[in-house]
């Protein structure tokens, strides 16, 4: 079986249905349903990680063996001397001491700078245009690079370098736009788009008196780059922007 088609029946066992998993887990049940449809190759990485931690499976396994390994209790297990030697004397107290000794060690670390939250997100280096087209790839061409938590939207499968200013003030050249991996957005959202072998980065528009898709700029001065859809079959929603990196 793919490892998509393990994850499903995976998910029907535990939570009976898609929809069931995805009101418990919180993640939309388009997520879910675009990457057992897509395939795990074809979802984002963000995603794939954000699924099999709800369901406390390993998602290295699921990848590379096709397999089901649900995660267990993690163990402490010491191995500094120091530690081992603590740890040792720490069993020989009695229950009050063992409280006092907690206590102690809690405030010791509240009174340390607290770590900020870090987030590795995968980052296209070859930049969607906004304005001109740029090939975007689907097979590399990207790295790791961590942000604040708090910088990266919920959802978010990947971060996109776009290069031109015709979605100015909104999004600026060189910007990294956070987007989510999705076949189908609503009009008036921006997104991100493959057209004859190009990539764009422009807001979704149906032109219903014309019957057509237009990919528009938000740029006043660039309206000559927008995008007029006249072959429905050589476009591509790659997915919605979440936002960009300030």
């Amino acid at each position: 079986m793919k490892p998509e088609e393990i994850l499903k029946e995976y998910i029907l066992k535990k939570h009976k249905s898609i929809r069931g998993f995805s009101n418990e887990s919180k993640i939309p049940y388009s997520t879910i349903d675009n990457v057992i449809r897509r395939g795990l190759g074809n979802a984002g990485v963000g995603t794939v990680m954000e699924i099999c931690n709800r369901l406390e499976i390993d998602v290295e396994s699921l990848y590379k063996y096709s397999q089901i390994v649900e995660k267990t209790p993690e163990v402490l297990t010491l191995t500094h001397p120091l530690d081992i030697r603590i740890g040792r004397k720490l069993t020989r107290l009695s229950e009050p001491d063992k409280l006092s000794v907690d206590g102690y060690v809690d405030g010791r670390l509240a009174s340390e700078p607290e770590a900020i939250p870090a987030a590795k997100v995968p980052v296209f280096d070859e930049p969607s245009a906004a304005g001109l087209g740029s090939y975007l790839s689907d097979d590399g061409g990207y790295e790791m690079l961590s942000f604040l938590e708090s910088e990266v939207p919920y959802h978010t499968d990947c971060g996109i370098r776009v290069q031109g200013d015709s979605m100015e003030p909104e999004i600026h050249d060189g910007d990294i736009v956070w987007v989510q991996y999705d076949m189908t957005i609503n009009e008036g959202e921006t997104g991100i788009f493959i057209y004859e072998g190009s990539a764009y980065c422009k807001r979704l528009l149906i032109d219903r008196d014309n019957q057509r898709v237009v990919l528009k700029s938000v740029n006043r001065e660039r309206q000559d780059r927008d995008i007029i859809v006249y072959d429905e079959d050589n476009l591509r929603t790659v997915g919605r922007v979440l936002g960009r990196a300030r």
